[in-house]
C-alpha cells in the first residue's frame, strides 16, 4: 500500500473497528468470531479500495457489510453443526454480578435483530427512520420492535436479578 491508501485505510479502521467488533459480538456472541469478522471486513475493504465521501456513507456500509457477513457465519455449515452448549455464555466474575454484566446477559438473551435495533438507536444514535432503511424495514415495524426489545430487556434484566 502507497502511503495515502495506508493512511485512508487506517483513518477508515480507527473510525469504524469498534462499531464492527461491537455490531459482530451482537451477531456471534463470540470473541474470536467477531475479531474474524473485523479481520475478514478490512481484508475486503483493502482489496476493493473502498472509498467514501459521506462519512454516513460509511457508516452505513460498514453496518450493513457487517451483518451480512455475520448472517453469512451464522448460515455456514460449520455453524449448523455446532451445538448450543458448544457456544460459551457470558461468564459470571462472582455472585455478585454488577449491573454492566446482568444487562449483558438480558441483552444476549434478545433475538439477534431485537440486539440489533438496540445498538443502532442507543449506541449509534439512529433514529428510528434511518434504522428501517439501513435495516430494510418500515418504520413502523422498527418503532415497534424498539418498544418490544425495551420491553423483553426489562423483563430479562428484572428475572435475572430476582433469581438472585
Amino acid at each position: 500500500m502507497k502511503g495515502n491508501k495506508m493512511e485512508y485505510f487506517h483513518a477508515v479502521y480507527e473510525r469504524q473497528a469498534d462499531r464492527i467488533y461491537k455490531i459482530a459480538m451482537l451477531y456471534l456472541n463470540n470473541e474470536a468470531d467477531a475479531e474474524d469478522a473485523l479481520q475478514s471486513i478490512f481484508l475486503k475493504q483493502i482489496e476493493k479500495d473502498y472509498r467514501f465521501d459521506d462519512p454516513e456513507q460509511e457508516k452505513a456500509w460498514y453496518i450493513t457489510v457487517t451483518k451480512n457477513y455475520c448472517k453469512d457465519v451464522l448460515k455456514s455449515s460449520w455453524q449448523k453443526r455446532t451445538s448450543m452448549d458448544d457456544i460459551d455464555e457470558p461468564a459470571a466474575d462472582s455472585k455478585d454480578t454488577d449491573l454492566v454484566n446482568d444487562m449483558e446477559q438480558a441483552l444476549y438473551r434478545l433475538p439477534v435483530v431485537d440486539r440489533e435495533i438496540l445498538y443502532l438507536y442507543y449506541y449509534e444514535g439512529y433514529r428510528i427512520n434511518e434504522i428501517a432503511k439501513i435495516l430494510k424495514y418500515r418504520e413502523s415495524t422498527i418503532g415497534s420492535k424498539l418498544s418490544a426489545a425495551r420491553d423483553k430487556l426489562k423483563s430479562y434484566f428484572k428475572e435475572d436479578r430476582d433469581e438472585r
